[in-house]
């Protein structure tokens, strides 16, 4: 009795060993995609393949959304199978996610391996908000504006037109003023316009007019 229980004992502790030493997984990228057709969005997370003794080897994905304050478990995943993962979003303005996996075996009981090395991903703008400008001002020949914005990730900055031509480009997302000398007297339609690091674009719905 004394040897079988021995080597039922010594079976139960490398099978727990082998469980809580799965392996981590590695190689975890990211990319936004689109599909044409349908105009949906995702992100497709692919990793490398993890070598293990289990056949039924899968993986939980793990997903840090917008504000959120850790990592969840992504329930709608399940269990993945497969080395790739698309996780569809529907945000218009830019935001924030984070991405991590576990090695995962459900027989004969659940375990999960240590969490992988955090992905960052910054989805692109579809569209952008309203600006709201707050000041016109015309002082000797200098024309100035003020505006306000919300605060987008991926806003690289503003652009300025006067009589529609490009007069100036302020980079960077903190930028809500401007002021120019124009030497010659007259009418000036000015506009504000907001563009980001993909190309989306978005100017004042109506033109400013200062004489």
């Amino acid at each position: 009795m004394r040897v079988i229980y021995l080597i039922f004992s010594l079976i139960i502790t490398a099978t727990l060993t082998h469980a809580q030493d799965l392996p981590v997984p590695t190689g975890l990228k990211a990319e936004v995609i689109k599909d044409e057709e349908s105009g949906e969005r995702a992100i497709h997370l692919t990793w490398d393949k993890a070598q293990s003794q289990y056949e039924n080897l899968g993986y939980n994905l793990l997903v840090k959304f917008p504000n959120g304050k850790s990592l969840y478990l992504y329930q709608k995943a399940g269990v993945i199978y497969d080395t790739q993962y698309d996780y569809v979003f529907y945000d218009s303005y830019a935001a924030k996610y984070e991405f991590a996996l576990m090695s995962i075996v459900n027989f004969p009981s659940v375990k999960r391996s240590a969490q992988s090395e955090t992905i960052e991903v910054i989805v692109p703008s579809r569209i952008l908000p309203n600006i709201q400008v707050k000041s016109v001002e015309a002082k000797d020949h200098e024309l100035s504006l003020a505006w306000d914005y919300e605060d987008i990730l991926d806003v690289e900055g503003f652009r300025i037109y006067a009589n529609d031509k490009l007069v100036s480009t302020l980079k960077g997302n903190d930028k809500r003023t401007w002021s120019k000398n124009f030497e010659e007297s007259g009418k000036y339609l000015l506009e504000i316009e907001a563009f980001t690091t993909s190309g989306v674009t978005k100017k004042i719905s109506e033109k400013i007019c200062k004489d």
